[in-house]
């Protein structure tokens, strides 16, 4: 099984990859080290890059084949999460869902990967 780890440089994404990887599993981890670190990706493929870039998903999805999607890709901070939603489009804020997890869940679907966590 095949899975792409969205911030999987972060803390709480890198230790999940671990795990993935010592269970078993192939991983790609997609990160743009805003907040994680790239010595913390320790198993798996690293690609630095936004998981809101289109092509990037694109390619990414076309060259390989996902079963699923774990997606950690935030701001650390809870503060710049709620100051600076709108522009990043990388967290959920109120009733908003910001247009990059759209655009990350459509790729899911688009290329059949089963399961977005």
């Amino acid at each position: 099984m095949k899975i792409l780890v969205t911030g999987g440089a972060g803390y709480i994404g890198s230790h999940t990859n671990r795990l993935l990887n010592e269970k078993g599993f192939e991983t790609v981890v997609l990160d743009d080290l805003s907040d994680g670190h790239r010595e913390a990706v320790t198993d798996g493929e690293f690609v630095e890059g936004d998981f809101g870039d289109q092509e990037l998903l694109d390619k990414l999805m076309t060259e390989n084949r996902f079963d699923a999607v774990f997606h950690f890709a935030a701001f650390a901070s809870v503060p710049d999460s709620v100051i600076h939603w709108s522009v990043s489009g990388k967290n959920i804020f109120g009733d908003e869902t910001p247009p990059a997890f759209y655009r990350c869940r459509d790729e899911c679907r688009r290329y059949e990967a089963d399961t977005m966590k």
